[in-house]
């Protein structure tokens, strides 16, 4: 059985469009438990900022204006991913703090404008459909390499957090022994301190004794 190469572009788009679809989905038991606690806890918002653009991107690049027959599936789907991030970005600013909220919204709101100024540079200065979607599908790509490389700053912060930390533990085992030694001697030293005032002062004390009786032995005035 020969497939022609149309049935073919059919099918694989279908089989990406599920794909994506269940990609999109699967945050839902993180945002469930999101709801449930009224708190996005320690979650990261910045995953779901770089789907939302990615997804207006490629509705970009799927609408006739970028190519000139259009593509029904890559509007489909990415307009389908746009409406799930936005209930996802949605609870993030309903349950973050007034800060962080207002970080997220501008920078929502900048991706909007970005991918706008983007539709319309392209759309008015290149006249050529194949030059347009080429300019967009490498944008496109390059977010979509960003939105898969987003949790790796969730884990590169801890990873450098775990480094940090085993460089502390390296240096304190290096001169954990050269520390207490010091400590030692510094103790040692304030108590020889404390034993030499002592013996000075006994020492003065008993000077002025002496001197107190040898002047009434010897009738001098005390004062």
């Amino acid at each position: 059985m020969v497939i022609d190469r149309e049935h073919a572009h059919v099918a694989f788009g279908l089989f990406g469009s599920i794909n994506a679809f269940i990609l999109l989905l699967s945050p839902l038991p993180t945002f469930i438990h999101m709801w449930k606690k009224k708190s996005v806890e320690k979650f990261s918002p910045f995953p779901y900022i770089v789907a939302f653009l990615n997804c207006g991107l490629w509705l970009l690049y799927g609408l006739p204006w970028i190519q000139q027959q259009g593509s029904l599936l890559i509007m489909t789907i990415n307009r389908i991913g746009l409406a799930i991030d936005m209930v996802y970005l949605m609870l993030f600013v309903l349950y973050s703090k007034k800060e962080k909220r207002m970080k997220i919204f501008f920078i929502i709101l900048s991706e909007i404008v970005f991918i706008g100024s983007l539709a319309i540079l392209v759309i008015t200065l290149v006249h050529c459909h194949k030059k347009r979607y080429t300019i967009v599908g490498t944008i496109c790509m390059v977010a979509n390499i960003l939105m898969y490389a987003s949790p790796l700053t969730i884990m590169t912060a801890n990873v450098m957090g775990a480094m940090l930390g085993l460089a502390q533990l390296m240096l304190y085992a290096t001169y954990y022994k050269y520390t207490g030694r010091q400590i030692t001697e510094r103790q040692t030293q304030g108590k020889l301190d404390l034993v030499e005032k002592t013996v000075s002062g006994a020492a003065q004390k008993a000077s002025n004794e002496a001197a107190l009786v040898f002047n009434l032995m010897f009738g001098r005035p005390i004062f």
